[in-house]
């Protein structure tokens, strides 16, 4: 969304060539308007009140400098040029004096007269210049004073209530000048334009002398009254600026129950909630610098073992393939054993990679059913204890009850966890030792435990067997640290939980809870 146009200001914002066609067309409006009122009334150049008049081309001047743009910098050829093009507006507006005061009110004019008219045609010019050098001071101190509260709040401030003072002083004066005038009994006839500009000009001088001697103690008694409240703002803006380069820390001081302080206070609610959004960011960064390190080292473990397995396989099929017609079939037996072994090893780190993936691409959707517990663990006795002990010598037990309560929970789920959690307990089991399946029942939950007599876990890192990609230092360290975070991700999914429990060199424990069905 753009942002909107600042307003453009009606004072200083005009070009050169747009300030001096407007006051072309105002002074020569007025001349115009002036010279029909007067030839309706019929005067001459003698009995004209204009006549030796040039007020109005001073006033015309006045506000062509109030409407150019000032140059940048101020004090350049820029401004010469200004000056200079504004004198040269002011001469066609003395050829319009020059033109309706003698010309068409007055075409006999002797020549002598008309001497005399050229010259103080001369005179008005130079006094026009003096007016505009004058008129542009005034307009550069404008100006020094609009950039002054452009700039700075306490200046704006400062402005608003000169402006009042301003204002206030204006009135009175004209109540002075017209008790003045009353006084005098002096008369304008505003139908002739009689003596207006003259009332004009002596009263913006008079004005203009008031303000020069009050506009000091105008300036230092706004400056006492806003200092306060500029006070707070400053502070304000200092706290902003130390927030915008990083000290998320800082907060406004709260003073007052007006809008500052009430600005104060959404800015300190504002800082604590960035604050706390970059302390969760860094968080976040920090975690998944952990995660990408740990993928890393993933990466790493998993073509390690990926590599292991093909290479034995290679070396025993190329030595059978070799030695063919003179390998016994006993040694080639045991030689496919071991190749099946290895084969089963691909297997899990391929299946431990696609649940993973699995889950890393879209949460995974239980089928949360009634599950006969007693005929899972059955089945899983079937189809792992055989195995176990053909290939790791190790025996496998089942302890549990004759009635098991069914539990809630995605079947297929369940006994893959089972089956992670297996051979894990295989991979750290030595020859002879026994697995045992147990099933506990409890009020609220049943726990189906893998229990070994394998190598067992340091208390130190039994705390983070569950995480993703975290690998105990164990003699038979081997996995990719996935299959745990697994089994915890499904069971809790299943509205579970799970515990573990480990003496170092006697054996580990792994116990899932489910809810129990009533």
């Amino acid at each position: 969304m753009s942002e909107p146009k600042p307003r453009r200001s009606f004072w200083f914002s005009r070009s050169t060539i747009q300030a001096q066609t407007e006051t072309l067309l105002i002074g020569g409006g007025i001349w115009l308007i002036m010279i029909i009122f007067q030839m309706s009334y019929h005067l001459s150049a003698s009995s004209n009140p204009w006549k030796g008049n040039n007020n109005i081309n001073a006033l015309c001047l006045l506000w062509s400098l109030f409407r150019i743009a000032p140059p940048e910098p101020l004090w350049s050829k820029g401004l010469l040029k200004q000056i200079f093009a504004s004198f040269a507006i002011s001469l066609p507006l003395y050829l319009l004096y020059i033109v309706s005061m003698y010309l068409l009110l007055s075409p006999g004019t002797s020549t002598q007269n008309a001497a005399e008219f050229y010259f103080l045609l001369l005179l008005s010019a130079v006094l026009s210049l003096f007016y505009l050098l004058f008129f542009t001071g005034i307009a550069c101190l404008f100006h020094f004073w609009n950039r002054l509260r452009q700039r700075s709040l306490h200046w704006t401030l400062i402005h608003a209530h000169v402006v009042i003072l301003i204002f206030v002083s204006a009135i009175a004066s004209v109540f002075y000048v017209l008790s003045i005038q009353q006084r005098a009994g002096l008369t304008f006839d505003f139908v002739l334009l009689s003596g207006f500009f003259f009332f004009l000009i002596f009263f913006s001088i008079f004005v203009f002398i008031i303000l020069l001697l009050m506009m000091p103690l105008f300036i230092v008694f706004a400056y006492i009254v806003t200092r306060p409240t500029i006070k707070r703002i400053t502070e304000l803006v200092a706290v902003t600026n130390r927030l915008r380069i990083g000290h998320y820390e800082v907060r406004a001081p709260v003073a007052g129950k007006d809008e500052v302080a009430q600005l104060q206070k959404n800015f300190n609610a504002m800082a604590d909630k960035i604050e706390q959004i970059i302390r969760d960011l860094q968080t976040e960064r920090d975690y998944v610098a952990l995660l990408l390190n740990e993928r890393r080292e993933l990466f790493a473990n998993v073509s390690h073992e990926l590599r292991t397995p093909i290479a034995i396989l290679r070396g025993y099929l190329e030595s059978d393939l070799k030695n063919r017609p003179q390998i016994a079939e006993a040694l080639l037996w045991e030689d496919i054993e071991t190749m099946e072994r290895e084969v089963l090893q691909l297997q899990e780190r391929a299946d431990e990679l696609f649940a993973l993936s699995k889950a890393e691409v879209k949460p995974i959707v239980f089928q949360a059913v009634p599950c006969d517990v007693y005929q899972l663990v059955q089945t899983l006795m079937k189809s792992c204890a055989p195995l176990a002990w053909r290939t790791n010598k190790v025996e496998m037990v089942a302890d549990m009850p004759d009635e098991i309560p069914r539990v809630s929970a995605d079947e297929q789920r369940l006994e893959q966890a089972l089956k992670n959690i297996i051979r894990n307990a295989l991979r750290h089991t030595p020859p002879g030792g026994v697995i045992a399946l147990i099933v506990t029942i409890e009020p609220e939950r049943v726990g189906i435990s893998v229990e070994d007599t394998g190598e067992g876990i340091a208390p130190e890192e039994l705390e983070h067997i569950w995480e993703r990609f975290y690998q105990a230092k164990t003699p038979q360290q081997g996995g990719a640290g996935i299959g745990l975070s697994l089994v915890k991700e499904w069971i809790t999914g299943m509205g579970g939980s799970v515990a573990a429990a480990s003496t170092l060199g006697e054996g580990s424990c792994f116990t899932l809870y489910l809810p129990r069905l009533r």
